[in-house]
Formats: structure tokens, sequence, C-alpha cells
């Protein structure tokens, strides 16, 4: 096991993040994605487009970045 620090919304930091496991163990057996932004406790109309676009960027596009990258 490895742990190593990941920003899911950034695609160097997830290359960067398989780079370093196929260095250190030549392959990914299991993927788990864990990571997740939610919302804060307000109205819907309160919601600004930028953290909506983060939420969206880490909880959507993260899964398929990491996944992309795995394989």
């Amino acid at each position: 096991m490895v742990c190593v620090a990941a920003d899911v919304s950034k695609p160097d930091s997830v290359n960067g993040l398989f780079e370093r496991v196929r260095g250190e163990f030549g392959r990914l057996d299991v993927l788990f994605n864990n990571a997740g932004l939610n919302a804060p406790g307000i109205p819907i109309e309160d919601l600004t487009y930028e953290k909506w676009t983060a939420i969206v960027d880490v909880n959507l596009i993260g899964v398929w970045r990491t996944a992309r990258a795995a394989l």
C-alpha cells in the first residue's frame, strides 16, 4: 500500500498518482473513488456557479478522470 495525495480535479495530479502506483507496484488491482464535495446547506438560488462546477468537477468528472487514468 502507498498513500499519495492527489487532487482529482487536476489531470496532472491524477496522472502523477497513477505513475507513482505503476512505479511502485507495476499495476493497479482495485480502484476506490472516494473523493467528493458537498454543496453547502443553502438555497439553490444562492449556490454560485463556481461552487457548483467545483462539485461537479470532483464528484463526476473526477471519477471519470481517475477511472480513465487507472485503465
